[in-house]
């Protein structure tokens, strides 16, 4: 009986040495040693892995962007979970998340290499105004949730954070084109070279869309952008951008399309940025500036803005001739500029400190 018993105990044992045995024979290619660990700046600032993010992040990279099968920027953005994209009016497009917004998405920070793009007129953002398309795109970090002790206030709802291809990583000449139905036609330059340490990106843009037949929602935008980047030596990056946007919009309610009207869009934008590493200090400047305006138009039949049918215009207005005249037009103006200042250095072996300050 005490053979047997002995058996019991020594047969669980031995079959738990064999999974260990099992588990220990696992092969390690060399990919599980060069890929690259998912990290990400949208939440803290500071480039840390996904595991330790303090906020929930999707990271939208470029192969994911190549295999996109679209020609607009916030399209790509389908790809984070709870995030919306539509059409806010005509052919203009917003991003929203969880659907908490009106035509002008609010409380939802937007930046270009660290840029806010955030405009001040409707509290929102002009996608087509930004003078991007997925092509330029490194790749792009979205805080799906609220970030407002890295970003402020307007960072309710969550953060995006688009980052461009490095002027440095490519050279050459790149030339896209792009027809389709309701007119659409985009034309798209990029050129980049290299210069005794410094890399120049030229981007050259039109896009062109003539919408529904019977609506006046046609857009045509052109933009022209300039990038650098130049590094002094290991301890000194500067990074610069230069560009505008011209657009005009044809928006309005569908349910009366006689008061679609004309909108155009007007931007301009100059970026500095600074990087400075001292041993294990990393101090970053920025300062940028943003130029735009807002002008609107409506066009209408005299006849329907007084009320009247063409024949009765004629009886009561002799030679009045019933032909479309400006209804409504108005200007927006604004001027924004930006500065910040951050310094990171390492507090303990396992964190870093971080600290700066922003005016606008």
């Amino acid at each position: 009986m005490q053979r047997s018993n002995t058996y019991k105990y020594l047969l669980p044992l031995l079959g738990l040495s064999s999974i260990v045995s099992a588990n220990t024979n696992v092969t390690l290619s060399e990919n599980d040693f060069l890929d690259n660990i998912p990290q990400a700046v949208a939440a803290t600032r500071q480039n840390l892995p996904l595991s330790h993010s303090p906020s929930s992040v999707t990271i939208i990279n470029r192969e994911m962007i190549e295999a996109m099968p679209t020609d607009n920027l916030a399209e790509l953005l389908k790809l984070v979970p709870g995030f919306q994209v539509f059409f806010a009016n005509g052919s203009m497009q917003a991003v929203t998340a969880h659907g908490q917004s009106d035509r002008f998405p609010r409380r939802l920070e937007i930046r270009v290499d660290g840029r806010t793009v955030y405009t001040p007129i409707n509290s929102s953002v002009s996608w087509e105004s930004l003078a991007l398309d997925p092509n330029d795109i490194n790749h792009i970090e979205v805080v799906r949730g609220s970030n407002i002790a890295a970003y402020g206030a307007n960072a309710a709802q969550g953060a995006i954070n688009i980052f461009t291809r490095n002027p440095l990583s490519s050279s050459g000449t790149e030339l896209r084109m792009t027809g389709g139905d309701w007119g659409t036609r985009n034309i798209s330059v990029r050129h980049s070279t290299h210069l005794s340490g410094n890399g120049i990106t030229l981007r050259a843009k039109y896009r062109e869309n003539q919408g529904f037949e019977e609506l006046n929602d046609q857009s045509y935008v052109d933009s022209l952008a300039l990038q650098g980047v130049y590094t002094q030596n290991f301890n000194n990056e500067f990074r610069w951008e230069l560009g505008y946007s011209d657009g005009n919009f044809g928006y309005g309610d569908g349910d009366h399309p006689d008061e679609f009207m004309d909108e155009d869009i007007d931007t301009q934008w100059l970026s500095l940025e600074w990087q400075h590493r001292r041993q294990d200090h990393l101090i970053t400047t920025r300062l940028s500036a943003n130029i735009g305006s807002y002008e609107h138009s409506r066009m209408g039949l005299l006849s329907e803005e007084l009320g009247l049918t063409a024949v009765e215009l004629g009886l009561f207005f002799p030679g009045a001739i019933d032909r479309r005249i400006e209804l409504e037009v108005g200007e927006r103006e604004y001027r924004q500029y930006d500065f910040e200042l951050e310094h990171s250095f390492p507090l303990t072996p396992q964190g870093n400190f971080l600290w700066g300050f922003g005016a606008r």
